[in-house]
């Protein structure tokens, strides 16, 4: 298991130094977005097997990203409301559209900033040392068995898929707070990750069920930018207030249209007992049973 964890730790701190060396270099909004995804990637994977690795290390890592991703998300929130304020109708060439374009440059030059300095210090190295990873690649990249992995999937990811299908119900509830959303929102990347970790020891079935946690996060993540795009232009310049609430109204309606949405998917594709005893099932019994490849 220890191996497996490595492995995996491994992969995903190498495609976290390319995402940060590519935000710094392109600055665009898809690289904020990946870096976020890279981001959260890797320290879910130091949360899942946290006992594998030194305790010290895994908390500096999580607390450098930490800063990041609060970084990031300064960025992130602005170029979501950029490309809604399309949406509503607001040109880019109005007051309102410039004051945003200037405070996400501003931001992304925090941003940038920020991982500048961690590539400085060479973190991809010092984070492989620290984290006991850098024998991993030495291997000659042979594979881990997958026994240990195929048990612990076996057992976590039921219980994980249970707590999953309960917050699902109770956010996409008549009434419920945009807040509960949003926690579900994080609760769900948190599952769609755990998930991913363990595809090697899953067949194919694994990936129609990774579709399925991608289109709840794609739904939920429409609803929190429509949320995030009316909080940041709450704080609108006074010259450009007027456009500013027009926008809010606009971009409000949508968000009411984004949650009917996730709740019509969510009572299609999840809110049944069926279904989630067909989740826990196959998380539990299929574990480490890939199916072999067939042979032309």
């Amino acid at each position: 298991m220890r191996a497996y964890a490595a492995e995996q730790m491994a992969g995903r701190l190498t495609r976290l130094v390319f995402e940060v060396r590519r935000a710094v270099r392109n600055r665009r909004p898809d690289d904020v977005h990946d870096l976020r995804v890279a981001i959260r990637r890797f320290s879910e994977c130091l949360s899942v097997f946290r006992k594998y690795i030194p305790s010290g290390a895994a908390k500096k890592c999580h607390r450098r990203l930490r800063r990041i991703m609060d970084l990031a998300a300064v960025v992130r929130n602005h170029d979501i409301t950029i490309e809604l304020l399309s949406l509503a109708g607001v040109g880019q060439r109005s007051a309102l559209y410039a004051w945003l374009a200037g405070a996400r440059g501003k931001a992304m030059e925090n941003l940038a900033d920020e991982l500048s300095r961690l590539n400085r210090r060479d973190f991809s190295r010092r984070w492989r040392e620290s984290l006991e990873l850098s024998t991993t690649e030495a291997t000659g990249g042979s594979t881990p068995g997958l026994d240990a992995p195929a048990s612990y999937a076996s057992k976590a990811l039921p219980e994980m898929a249970r707590k999953f299908f309960k917050r699902g119900r109770r956010a996409a509830a008549a009434g419920k707070s945009r807040d509960a959303l949003h926690q579900f929102r994080l609760a769900s990347k948190r599952f769609r990750y755990s998930v991913e970790l363990f595809r090697p020891v899953y067949g194919p079935g694994l990936v129609d069920r990774l579709s399925a946690l991608r289109t709840v996060q794609q739904h939920l993540g429409g609803v929190s930018d429509c949320a995030s795009a009316c909080e940041l232009l709450d704080g609108a310049p006074a010259g450009s207030l007027r456009s500013a609430e027009a926008a809010k109204r606009r971009i409000e309606a949508l968000g009411e249209r984004r949650m009917r949405a996730f709740r019509q998917y969510w009572k299609r594709s999840f809110d049944s007992p069926l279904v989630q005893s067909n989740w826990t099932a196959y998380l539990s019994r299929f574990a480490g049973r890939r199916k072999a490849s067939r042979r032309s």
